[in-house]
C-alpha cells in the first residue's frame, strides 16, 4: 500500500513539474510585447528621396510601448554623421517629428553589435486609438546616395 502511495506522489509531482514547465514556456512566447518591422535597402544604397514607411497595426490602444529605430549598415565602410528624421503618424491623426544623428563606429573600433545601431526615439508612449500608426524615415544627408546602409527598422517594445 506504501509503494502505491509513492508511485501516485511521484507521479502528481511529475504532473505538477510537467504543468509548471508548460507554463513557464507559454508565458515566455507571449505575443504582443515586441513588435518590428523592416525595410531593405537594395544594393545597401539610401537614396536622398527614398523615404522608407513603416507601418503598424495598433490594435490594443492604452499599452505603454518603448520606441526605438534600428539601423543595420555594412560594417566595412559606416555612413559617418548620418541625420535623418523619424516621422510618426498616430491612429489618432497625430503626428510627431524626431531628429537624429546617428554616428556609427568607425571601421576598427570595439562596438557592442558591429553593423547595427539602435537609438531610442521614444519612452512609455501609449497610442489612445486602434488603427494604423505610419512611421516616415527621411534621409537628411546632403549626398544623394548613402552607401552601406542595409536596413532601416521600427521596434515597439513593452515598457517594463
Amino acid at each position: 500500500m506504501s509503494y502505491l502511495c509513492m508511485t501516485i506522489d511521484i507521479q502528481m509531482k511529475k504532473s505538477v513539474l510537467r504543468l509548471l514547465f508548460i507554463f513557464f514556456i507559454l508565458t515566455g512566447c507571449v505575443q504582443g510585447n515586441r513588435f518590428s518591422t523592416t525595410y531593405a535597402f537594395p544594393e545597401e544604397r539610401w537614396q536622398r528621396f527614398e523615404n522608407p514607411v513603416l507601418n503598424f497595426n495598433i490594435d490594443k490602444p492604452g499599452i505603454y510601448y518603448d520606441m526605438f529605430l534600428e539601423l543595420e549598415y555594412n560594417a566595412s565602410q559606416p555612413p559617418a554623421d548620418f541625420p535623418v528624421t523619424v516621422l510618426m503618424y498616430t491612429p489618432s491623426g497625430e503626428m510627431r517629428a524626431r531628429d537624429i544623428q546617428l554616428e556609427m563606429a568607425l571601421p576598427g573600433e570595439q562596438t557592442t553589435s558591429p553593423g547595427k545601431f539602435k537609438v531610442v526615439l521614444r519612452k512609455e508612449f501609449a497610442f489612445s486609438e486602434k488603427g494604423a500608426c505610419k512611421f516616415e524615415i527621411e534621409s537628411r544627408s546632403s549626398k544623394v546616395n548613402t552607401d552601406g546602409v542595409k536596413s532601416i527598422s521600427i521596434i515597439l517594445e513593452r515598457s517594463q
